[in-house]
């Protein structure tokens, strides 16, 4: 009976176990259940007809040792997103690149690429401009690109004005040599 119900469980877990760790961890709950009990009745077969007494004990190191595995996955990609680690998708030189192509981007500083949650990633990035913002059409453009393109929705930008630009980083091209490039 409960090896029935945790299959049925796992089928229907199957299909939302996409980007969200929290269904993934249930699923694998559920057919950590379900290996278990499979091994269960494996393991009371080879005893009752075979006299096989260590099919219980190898069963159970071999569901332990698999468990153990898919575990150690969905720890690591956990421990990803609490430690904000940049998406495999969408690494922070292409997303750089893919912004300095944009009309209008004449540099790109400050770029911050990050996991927020299963699912929901993150851009933050100072955009420096050829000349002066007249409006934020280089901003919907530039989300435009990081939804397309990587499917980055929550993105923050920062436009700056070349004649203007923030004291928070170093610019290459602005006050020569790498120095900090302070307004002016």
């Amino acid at each position: 009976m409960s090896l029935g119900a945790n299959l049925a469980l796992a089928a229907l877990l199957k299909r939302g176990t996409g980007d969200n760790l929290n269904v993934r961890a249930a699923y694998l709950h559920i057919v950590s259940d379900a290996l278990g009990s499979a091994a269960a009745l494996a393991a009371g077969a080879a005893v009752y007809f075979w006299g096989l007494h260590v099919a219980d004990p190898i069963l159970t190191l071999l569901i332990t040792v698999l468990i153990l595995v898919f575990t150690w996955n969905l720890t690591r990609q956990t421990l990803h997103i609490l430690l904000e680690g940049a998406p495999a998708h969408a690494h922070p030189d292409e997303i750089s690149a893919a912004l300095r192509g944009v009309p209008g981007v004449r540099d790109v500083h400050d770029l911050h690429v990050w996991t927020l949650a299963s699912g929901v990633d993150s851009v933050s990035a100072h955009v420096v401009l050829h000349g002066t913002p007249k409006d934020d059409s280089v901003s919907h453009v530039i989300h435009r690109e990081l939804r397309g393109r990587y499917g980055i929705d929550h993105v923050t930008v920062q436009l700056e004005d070349p004649d203007c630009l923030c004291e928070t980083t170093r610019h290459a091209w602005a006050g020569g040599q790498g120095s900090s490039a302070a307004p002016p």
